[in-house]
């Protein structure tokens, strides 16, 4: 576990695999389960505060996983670069406030 973050501070999995495998693909899926958990905890009468606490959990990864893209992205030529930044800011504002 350890490995897959430092793998991905250090730039050594390439922009594809981390960005639509690591921050698209698997941040949607993981981001939709706990939206997915937290309903249903609002409709069996859980604390609202506790089912928004829950919604929240996967926010770290995904905050993670913006700012490993953002930094591979510095590489990337004058209009890749802001293209992709776009995409990966754009993509987290979807996922905090979906």
């Amino acid at each position: 576990m350890i490995r897959f973050f430092s793998d991905r501070l250090a730039n050594h999995i390439p922009l594809k695999t981390l960005f639509w495998r690591d921050m698209i693909l698997f941040g949607a899926v993981l981001n939709l389960t706990f939206l997915g958990i937290a309903l249903v905890m609002v409709a069996h009468e859980w604390p609202a505060w506790l089912a928004f606490v829950v919604f929240l959990l996967p926010l770290p990864y995904t905050i993670f996983m913006w700012h490993c893209v953002w930094r591979v992205s510095a590489g990337l030529g004058p209009v890749a670069r802001p293209a992709l930044r776009s995409i990966a800011t754009g993509w987290l504002l979807l996922l905090v406030v979906l």
